[in-house]
């Protein structure tokens, strides 16, 4: 009796199994629940433009608790929240914090969400090239003086930056880390080269910062198949380039960017390496000197996974695309006509064109089966007024 008048007491504070036995002694009770579900946390976008944060309304949610950056939180009940970007003044990450609030009879509240905002390092400096169309960040100074994380900011001056420079960090040994972009769409060549970063890493991995491959650190070893793991988006310009035992790679469905020379001069072989429909950009040069892309065929068009990645040698006469094909590289036909009329006929297929896919080919004319530039054709994809574009033509 002592030791059930006890549990009585403790089960107010912790529950206690004994006492709330059914009637038939089962534990737990039927309809008891231990605890109340949990709202879901709200899924966040920042505008960058507008600086508004904003998320769907949570079901079930009476209210949102906000906390921005290291400020006091505050509770609303609308599903949106200007922020004073001007409060954050110093470089490195800014957490936009939001709470969906339970009821506290049906809900819990939720776990919180949370929104990086980037506040970048001193020192960099930022350029819009106008034929990729990138905001590219590169660093201003002595890349040694470097120390600690670099904070490379989402938004500068009304553009997303979405590419840094080749050699940008070069030399930044005392850089242990760097938060870059959600939205990065390129890494030039040898960015983190010789930074304490990379140099850091262990002897035949893949270096990876955040969801990009910057480069794979080799000691001579056989590399063979390497597995890319889910998540990655984009390789860096001459991230695997010159490994000639590097045989293949497993590609996820997340990749999007294959960089400049990414597998230039490497062992990549054609059965080993595959992707789908969701690569959006391919590099110059990305597989020359491979398996993929040997140096020289004559006077042909080179595919892999029903991209055009190259011409290698000289084409002329009518030329057509094979109709099957989805994508055409940066570069691709550069330089491929040797200063002979040549006709180029692009299918439906075709959904995407790389930057300045067509420049440098003289006395060429362009025939498309599409009645206008694709949606994902780049803007630079063949040099205005050096050659006509006839659209809506037929394969014949």
């Amino acid at each position: 009796m002592i030791i059930c008048i006890l549990c009585l007491s403790l089960s107010v504070m912790v529950g206690c199994s004994r006492c709330n036995n059914d009637e038939n002694g089962e534990y737990p009770p039927n309809g008891y629940e231990p605890s109340l579900p949990q709202l879901t946390a709200p899924e966040l976008r920042f505008n960058y433009v507008t600086t508004v944060l904003s998320w769907d309304a949570v079901t079930d949610a009476t209210g949102y608790i906000v906390t921005l950056g290291g400020g006091s939180p505050t509770t609303i009940t609308a599903a949106t929240q200007t922020v004073d970007v001007s409060q954050f003044t110093t470089s490195g990450i800014h957490n936009l914090s939001v709470t969906a609030i339970g009821n506290e009879e049906t809900h819990l509240n939720s776990n919180p969400a949370v929104y990086a905002f980037i506040v970048g390092t001193t020192g960099l400096k930022f350029d819009f090239d106008t034929i990729t169309e990138y905001l590219v960040v590169d660093f201003d100074g002595d890349a040694a003086e470097l120390e600690g994380t670099v904070y490379i900011p989402t938004f500068v001056n009304g553009k997303y930056v979405k590419s840094i420079a080749a050699d940008a960090f070069e030399n930044a040994v005392n850089v242990t880390n760097f938060v870059i972009p959600y939205n990065l769409e390129h890494i030039g060549m040898n960015a983190f080269t010789n930074t304490g970063f990379l140099n850091n890493h262990s002897n035949n991995s893949i270096m990876t910062l955040a969801n990009w491959i910057v480069g794979y650190k080799s000691d001579g070893t056989t590399i063979g198949v390497v597995d890319i793991k889910d998540g990655i988006i984009g390789i860096a310009d001459g991230a695997f380039s010159d490994l000639p035992s590097l045989s293949g790679a497993n590609i996820p469905a997340t990749l999007r960017f294959i960089g400049a020379e990414a597998f230039r001069s490497s062992g990549i072989k054609i059965d080993n390496f595959a992707f789908g429909l969701h690569i959006e950009r391919i590099g110059r040069d990305a597989f020359l000197g491979t398996e993929v892309f040997p140096n020289p065929i004559n006077n042909q068009m080179v595919y892999f996974n029903n991209w055009v990645l190259g011409v290698s040698g000289v084409l002329d006469g009518n030329q057509i695309i094979g109709l099957n094909t989805v994508g055409i590289a940066d570069f691709a036909f550069f330089n491929s006509a040797n200063h002979t009329t040549i006709d180029i006929f692009i299918p439906q297929s075709v959904t995407r064109i790389g930057n300045s896919a067509f420049v440098s080919v003289p006395n060429a004319q362009l025939r498309a089966q599409a009645s206008s530039a694709g949606e994902n054709w780049h803007h630079n994809w063949y040099p205005g007024g050096h050659f006509e574009v006839l659209w809506n033509q037929n394969v014949g």
